[in-house]
């Protein structure tokens, strides 16, 4: 490692060549106060895939900006097969830039990068060995819309974008419900791409210390036993180790939001509506590095743009393992016969214990409200060990079926699963049929009182497996759970994992019931419901029981006849995706 990294230092301090004078970027020509706008910052890669064969500038679809999402890929002879990459072992790291448009320090520290890597011969020799592939703006719609106030907290650049997208989308919530065209977009690159390491970089505070930058790196949990172990004790530390080495000394993102970091924290559940976490269900090792806003954005930069140089050299010489233990973590996948939905923190696992450099806190009284609050006193720096909790335990699993069957009428979840690499059957005239197939009835589910994300999403939701014959007709899909997909396959169709596409309410109209007797005609027909709900006396006792609203409330009595008998519709509340059963 340390010989890899005196090579990689010699590439990236030969910046005053003449050629690289030519790519000098806004950061620099402003004394590093301001950061390119979209136009100059794809006129910047225009001009790097001109003067260089390693590099390709694709436009990989729409975004909902009208404007189309690029592609820039730097590889050997400017090579974009990323099969015959993946079949040649080669490592490949995917960055993706200006998710949060305000949050600009990606943009120009991956403008340097590339262009130091390109300015040698020694530098363009390491494309033989990985492939960098950038999306050098992922929220265009943000990034147009600039402006100079809306980051209150954060030291610059002068004028930035805006975390919204053009339709005021947070990007970094939208990869699993796909609501807009950027995710559509980026779905097409990341299943082309199928990166070893990905890095989303972002800028961050939620409190004051003294690092310039953190890395959040997705919960080891999320990859499997293997590969997930291979991060907390391979790649991490390699990481840390060597950004320390280059004094520029990082620290797990500091998950800390209303009070104080002395007492330590636990690692940052990134669920899979987040980009490292969706990364993880394709065993990508996926991170986001958190810039401090509070530090000025011409020393933010240079944090950023060194974070690359080190996970370049992590490709370079722990790719070729990476490689395989991410091909055995997906036939891993094809013999789990558990999956976790959920996961929280493991609050009876031992901490570790490391040195974190934060600041003093001081109890101060508000000089507008004349509450109670805190600062952090910058001119009492102190060095103490702090706890990291980032041990989680299962809070929901399932068994893994043979597959899922999903009616033709639901269309819209095949198209999502299809974006995302994932293989399905069409059922075909000769092939329809009555199957025996498991069946959730949802019992109980919560749902958020405040918009989020477009959505008013659900959360513990409460489910009932049953046994249900269902008649296949033509069009009607099967995914079958025999795919590297199938981490992302059982995560959106389980109904109770959190990003699952019924918790982000793709099937809503489910709980809504859409036929129902009038009062009086309840009453008119009372015998024929006592009828048609055998034992109902001793059972509507037994729902009293369990149930003191329905004691309370005798006029219920007539609801809940007509709701346990078969009159009541046979859609409703039952979830329309079904667990293939082994024949």
């Amino acid at each position: 490692m340390k010989m890899l990294l005196s090579i990689l230092l010699s590439v990236f301090t030969l910046t005053a060549l003449a050629q690289s004078t030519d790519f000098t970027t806004v950061f620099e020509s402003s004394g590093g106060t301001q950061t390119a706008t979209y136009q100059q910052g794809i006129a910047y890669y225009e001009r790097l895939a001109a003067a260089y064969d390693e590099v390709t500038m694709l436009e990989m679809g729409l975004t909902d900006s009208g404007y189309p999402l690029h592609l820039v890929v730097v590889s050997e002879g400017g090579d974009t097969d990323f099969g015959k990459m993946h079949g040649e072992g080669k490592p490949i790291f995917l960055i993706n830039n200006a998710i949060h448009p305000g949050e600009a320090d990606g943009v120009e520290a991956t403008m340097m990068f590339l262009r130091d890597l390109l300015s040698t011969r020694r530098g363009r020799a390491i494309t033989r060995e990985v492939t960098i592939a950038v999306i050098p703006f992922y929220n265009i719609g943000g990034v147009l819309n600039r402006n100079n106030t809306t980051r209150f907290n954060q030291d610059g650049p002068e004028e930035y974008g805006f975390r919204g997208n053009a339709r005021y989308f947070d990007l970094n919530r939208d990869f699993i419900k796909a609501d807009t065209r950027n995710a559509w977009s980026f779905h097409k690159i990341f299943q082309w791409v199928d990166p070893d390491l990905f890095l989303d970089t972002h800028v961050t505070n939620g409190s004051d210390h003294q690092y310039h930058l953190t890395l959040l790196s997705t919960l080891p949990q999320q990859l499997g036993e293997t590969l997930g172990n291979y991060l907390k004790e391979t790649i991490n530390p390699a990481i840390f180790e060597d950004m320390d080495q280059k004094g520029y000394t990082i620290t797990p993102y500091v998950n800390v939001h209303g009070r104080t970091p002395d007492r330590g924290w636990s690692h940052f559940y990134d669920s899979p509506r987040y980009s490292s976490g969706y990364a993880s269900l394709f065993q990508a090792i996926g991170f986001m590095s958190e810039a401090h806003a509070l530090k000025p954005f011409k020393d933010r930069v240079p944090h950023t743009y060194e974070l690359m140089r080190t996970m370049l050299g992590v490709a370079q010489e722990h790719g070729e393992e990476l490689k395989i233990l991410r091909a055995q973590a997906r036939q891993e996948l094809l013999e789990q016969e558990k999956y976790v939905l959920q996961w929280q923190p493991d609050r009876d696992a031992p901490r570790d214990s490391f040195s974190f450099m934060g600041y003093e806190v001081e109890s101060i009284t508000g000089s507008l409200t004349g509450a109670d609050t805190y600062r952090y006193n910058r001119e009492r720096p102190y060095t103490k060990n702090v706890p990291l909790l980032n041990t989680y335990k299962p809070v929901t699993e399932v068994s893994a079926p043979t597959g899922y069957y999903i009616p033709r009428a639901w269309w819209p979840i095949a198209e999502r699963l299809v974006r995302n690499g994932v293989q399905l059957d069409t059922i075909q005239e000769n092939e329809t049929r009555t199957v025996t197939v498991g069946r959730y009835q949802i019992l109980d589910y919560e749902t958020s009182s405040s918009p989020y994300e477009g959505h008013y999403a659900h959360y513990n939701v409460q489910v009932e497996l049953n046994r249900f014959e269902y008649q296949l007709q033509t069009g009607d899909y099967f995914v079958p759970l025999n795919q590297a997909r199938n981490a992302f396959i059982v995560h959106v169709l389980e109904p109770q994992s959190r990003d699952s596409y019924f918790n982000w309410n793709f099937f809503d109209s489910i709980l809504q019931q859409k036929e129902g007797p009038s009062n009086y005609m309840l009453e008119a027909r009372v015998e024929e419901l006592k009828a048609a709900v055998p034992d109902w006396e001793a059972r509507w006792e037994k729902a009293k029981a369990e149930d003191e609203s329905l004691a309370d409330n005798p006029s219920m009595l007539m609801y809940w006849l007509y709701q346990n008998s078969k009159f009541k519709e046979t859609g409703h509340l039952q979830y329309p995706i079904y667990r293939a059963i082994a024949e």
